[in-house]
């Protein structure tokens, strides 16, 4: 049974562009930085860039891995919790794996201000994506 309590968990997909291609691996270790191709989630730095009830964790990202087109985000939001109303110069596509919450998105806000935000609920097991450059801000659900 879910406590009302539980934390919010997304794993977070920032996708640059939707081309992809297949490259077969020779080695275990990635050419450019050296970093395992498999490795223990559990043992992944977390930060949580000043925001109390924030656990974030790239799980593979461009700067860090030499990706250039996709990064793959592990968060968690404390009950009560929420990010800063932001948007990006990328799509997002979110997997909810635990809890509740709100998403609150400004659909077609490319102007300073997002205007009037449609609000949709979220729970396990759903996916969501944020279109480029719309103003958007999660809340996890007490």
């Amino acid at each position: 049974m879910l406590e009302c309590s539980m934390k919010l968990t997304l794993l977070l997909l920032t996708l640059f562009t939707f081309s992809f291609s297949a490259i077969a691996l020779a080695s275990s270790q990635c050419s450019i930085t050296g970093l395992p191709f498999v490795r223990n989630i559990s043992e992944i730095h977390q930060d949580n860039f000043g925001r109390p009830g924030l656990s974030h964790m790239t799980v593979v990202g461009s700067l860090m891995h030499g990706m250039k087109e996709v990064e793959v985000w592990l968060q968690t939001f404390a009950p009560g919790s929420h990010t800063p109303i932001h948007r990006h110069s990328c799509e997002e596509v979110f997997i909810v794996l635990k809890g509740s919450g709100t998403l609150y998105l400004a659909s077609d806000s490319n102007g300073k201000y997002p205007g009037k935000p449609e609000e949709h609920f979220v729970f396990p097991n759903i996916t969501f994506h944020i279109p480029i450059n719309d103003a958007h801000q999660d809340h996890n659900i007490k």
